[in-house]
């Protein structure tokens, strides 16, 4: 009897777990590099956002699943717009430094120019922030941002803040 209730649980149990496996990379992959692929949206057909797999190949996020950051995903092509990705789960001590910040500060007050995350680290093309090379990265991320006339203006910033800050521990460090 017991044989007979395994050889019928059995492949129940198998299907059970192929049927909430997440798709894997390439199942997302061959469908965000193919331009000819579209989806119905609204009744139009809109291409998929095409994605750069050499950038993502040689990202810190490449050894992740794409469901592990985009959830939500039921079916390959989505009829709707997935949540936008929370990058909290990862990385909660950046998420709690940002929200501490000057940035999300103006964030949260609706200032257009307030840098956010994706501003400085790309969502998909991130490389390791450790090292000598995350300082250098550092240096030249706060300079492209600070050193702006018409930003520094705008919101009253001392003109000489990259200077300061390239003289700095932290600057002195990356270069």
């Amino acid at each position: 009897m017991s044989v007979l209730l395994l050889f019928w649980f059995l492949p129940w149990l198998c299907l059970q777990g192929t049927a909430h496996a997440a798709f894997s990379n390439a199942d997302c992959l061959d469908w965000h590099t193919d331009p000819s692929n579209t989806r119905s949206v609204k009744g139009h057909a809109a291409p998929p956002a095409l994605f750069d797999t050499n950038h993502f190949s040689a990202s810190v996020h490449s050894a992740l699943l794409c469901a592990d950051c985009q959830e939500g995903i039921k079916e390959l092509v989505q009829d709707a717009p997935l949540p936008p990705v929370s990058y909290g789960s990862c990385q909660e001590q950046a998420e709690s430094d940002y929200a501490a910040s000057v940035h999300s500060i103006a964030a949260a007050a609706k200032v257009r120019e307030s840098p956010r995350c994706v501003n400085c680290h790309s969502k998909y093309h991130t490389t390791s922030f450790n090292g000598a090379a995350s300082l250098s990265i550092s240096a030249e991320l706060f300079s492209k941002c600070n050193a702006s006339e018409q930003i520094n203006t705008k919101f009253n910033l001392p003109p000489d803040q990259v200077k300061i800050f390239l003289e700095s521990y932290h600057g002195l460090a990356g270069s």
